[in-house]
């Protein structure tokens, strides 16, 4: 009979990754027994919150901002300070529809503060208008990873909670997005705040604050909800329902809860249906009185579209929130007496549907309702409810403004690669996670892991089926994609390796592909960089040149200057290169410690590998770039070297940061003709153009006058040009 072959299995690991890499005896220290004495979920969130603040804040304002989006909504908060009008945005000569007013509101928050004079008269904006206006977004990024490393540890472990903490944080487009003032930033930030306030009040058996975390849920869905419309409570509100219908709500028993429905809820619904009719008539009676622009029927965003007057339209909204009201009390009032209450509608009292959806409608309805009844256009002829429309509906069935059309369903496989590398190489632990999970069990572990997955398949559906697609749309799938990955993490370490070397060993492939994607040569005569497929998660015109004169310098190991000294034991390799070969050699290092079995040595180069990639993108790299992307440079050295009146010209642009760093005085031409009659005025005149249009201003300019290059390496997309 043959010897049945033993299976080793690694022992459940209960220490730290801390303990193991600095020794027991580190914790035996004065201050690291105080620092232990405090919660472990608290301590989590400090780590975590100082690490993101390490990545995110150094050198945030030290560059300019970036075109298009930045400069865009930078422009609009700049009006709301000048106009002292924060509730109509306005852009340049029209209002301003495009996006809701949360973004603005905290650029301008950011201005106000940092004093950068946006209401003085022309000249170059405040040397701190940068940080006043990013800074308040990277500190909701810097909150949103703090609270989800919280609520982690808080109902699971401290190692999920930093592990996924860490692993969000050092995902590029995280750290990218999160560095920019856009509307990304706040729905998403705000989105991770609102599910880690639901999972401490849906799982913590513990708390003592229930509602608060679950009023803290409402509250951040509002303000996800006012910084880019219906995306920041529906995605949130859907992944509540199917994680409740698939781990919460026993089926089986559903005729005891149609029965005790249909014996409680009667009266309150019908408190609920009278109340709505009432208070919805009352409200159309009275606009029809005033005259109310409320969904003003002149337009209709369709044919066929129902085109009742305005007053029924406002009358209908008072309706559903009236009647709303009216029936949270009046279920409060009917069922506060009950003892046994069936699952399904224990869970929506537990997670206090009533009242926090009047919360977070007293938060984030008022402006919205304000725009409703605004009857102005904007640049395009379009209200703001019709652009409301256009802007939710249009992009998900018929696409607006799409660089991708005809997008197939692998586009956010392949940009979700770039924008968590290289975390792609625990990608298939992920998965092997999902295949554990139990949707009933009792371990809140696995409660949490089956809310990232539904959080994340819903994010896919609903983001992959838009007729609309951008590279950043896999932003909202990083937070969930991120907490399984930190399962996996913490599993890796407390199971050992032998359990999880499929995964690991699969993980390998990944990220050589996706690392080859972004370190290979683009041709074989190049010596450059290929990570355009990382600012391409964050731009707006794919086309846009990456700047390689930054990127692909090389780098000389042994002597003083590369260029002049090529022989000898002179070394010389380009920053790709330097990229390629550390990847190489830090995958290389840590299957060598998986191969030795060495968990401790795995875990330290991963989390070292992936910590220098992240701190050199946003110290180094990021700054690089960004003066590419940017047109503050140009314009300090306009304002620098200019006489009086001498006028500055965009020719040929539509970049946003030409408006807002002229504070909207620069003059906008697009007309060959035009340009020779500003060209024609007496004295030197300003001009900024694309290096690509230069031969057409010079056309355009005429023989008789002289141009001269301002700089012209400063920027690959721009040059400042004076016209004598």
């Amino acid at each position: 009979m043959a010897a049945e072959v033993e299976t080793e299995v690694d022992p459940i690991d209960s220490s730290s990754f801390t303990e193991s890499l600095l020794g027991s005896d580190f914790f035996t220290v004065d201050a690291m027994k105080k620092l232990k004495s405090y919660p472990g979920a608290l301590l989590a969130a400090g780590v975590s919150v100082l690490f993101a603040g390490l990545l995110l804040i150094p050198y945030l304002g030290a560059v300019g901002l970036w075109d298009p989006w930045e400069t865009h909504y930078g422009e609009v908060a700049r009006e709301m300070i000048q106009r002292n009008d924060y509730v109509f945005p306005y852009w340049e000569n029209a209002w301003f529809f495009s996006k809701p007013a949360f973004t603005m509101w905290m650029q301008a928050l950011g201005m106000q503060i940092l004093g950068s004079d946006i209401a003085a008269g022309p000249g170059a904006l405040g040397r701190y208008t940068e940080w006043g206006m990013r800074l308040p977004f990277a500190l909701f990024s810097i909150l949103a990873v703090g609270l989800l490393s919280y609520a982690l540890s808080r109902v699971t472990k401290a190692r999920i909670g930093l592990a996924t903490a860490f692993v969000l944080s050092t995902m590029p487009m995280y750290f990218l997005i999160s560095r920019q003032a856009v509307t990304d930033t706040p729905v998403v930030s705000a989105m991770v705040c609102a599910m880690a306030c639901f999972i401490v009040g849906q799982l913590d058996k513990d708390t003592q604050h229930r509602s608060l975390w679950w009023y803290g849920f409402y509250i951040f869905c509002a303000f996800g909800t006012l910084a880019k419309g219906l995306l920041g409570i529906v995605i949130p509100l859907a992944v509540i329902g199917l994680y409740a219908a698939i781990c919460v709500v026993p089926w089986d028993k559903w005729k005891e809860h149609l029965l005790w429905a249909a014996r409680v809820w009667v009266q309150p619904l019908g408190y609920t249906v009278g109340g709505a009719i009432i208070i919805g008539s009352v409200a159309s009676i009275i606009a029809q009185k005033l005259g109310t622009g409320f969904f003003d029927s002149v337009q209709v965003p369709a044919p066929g579209f129902p085109a009742y007057r305005a007053h029924v339209w406002l009358g209908v909204a008072w309706a559903v929130m009236g009647g709303w009201a009216v029936g949270t009390f009046a279920f409060g009032h009917f069922t506060k007496n009950e003892k046994t209450v069936p699952e399904f509608w224990a869970q929506l009292f537990r997670m206090r549907l009533g009242t926090g959806m009047l919360l977070f409608m007293l938060i984030a309805v008022p402006w919205y309702y304000v725009l409703f009844t605004f009857k102005s256009v904007d640049d395009e002829g379009k209200t703001f409810w019709l652009r409301f429309i256009h802007d939710h509906f249009g992009r998900m069935f018929a696409g607006v403004h799409t660089t991708t059309p005809e997008s197939q369903f692998i586009y956010f496989i392949q940009q979700g690669g770039y924008a968590i590398f290289p975390w792609v190489i625990a990608i298939p632990g992920a998965f092997a996670v999902l295949a554990g999970l139990k949707a009933r069990s009792k371990d809140p572990v696995h409660h949490v892991g089956f809310i990232a997955v539904v959080w994340l398949a819903f994010t896919v559906t609903l983001l992959g089926s838009s007729a609309t697609k951008f590279h950043h749309y896999v932003f909202p799938m990083l937070p969930p994609t991120a907490i399984l990955i930190g399962i996996f993490l913490h599993r890796l370490w407390e199971e050992g390796l032998n359990k999880h070397a499929a995964a690991l060993v699969l993980g390998v492939p990944l990220a050589l592909l996706v690392g080859r994607d972004l370190f290979a040569k683009e041709d074989a005569g190049r010596r450059d960089i290929n990570l355009k497929n990382f600012t391409d998660l964050f731009v707006y015109n794919y086309d846009r040149p990456y700047p390689r004169e930054e990127v692909a310098e090389e780098v000389m190991f042994g002597a003083a200057d590369c260029k002049q000294q090529r022989e000898g034991t002179v070394t010389c390799v380009t920053t790709r290169e330097m990229l390629g070969s550390a990847f190489t050699f830090a995958l290389v290092l840590a299957m060598g410690m998986a191969a030795f079995r060495s968990k401790t040595g795995l875990f330290t180069t991963g989390l070292v590998g992936a910590a220098v990639f992240a701190l050199w993108f946003n110290w180094v790299h990021w700054v690089k770039l960004s003066h590419h992307w940017t047109q503050r440079d140009q314009f300090w050295r306009y304002y620098e070297q200019r006489k009086p009146d001498e006028p500055i010209a965009s020719f040929y642009m539509n970049w946003r940061g030409e408006t807002f760093y002229s504070r909207n005085q620069v003059k906008q031409i697009k007309d060959n003709n035009l340009m020779t009659q500003y060209a024609a005025q007496p004295g030197r005149k300003w001009a900024l153009v694309e290096h690509n249009r230069y031969g057409i201003l010079q056309q355009a300019v005429g023989p008789g006058k002289t141009l001269t290059k301002i700089d012209p390496g400063l920027n690959n997309k721009f040059v400042l040009v004076t016209i004598e």
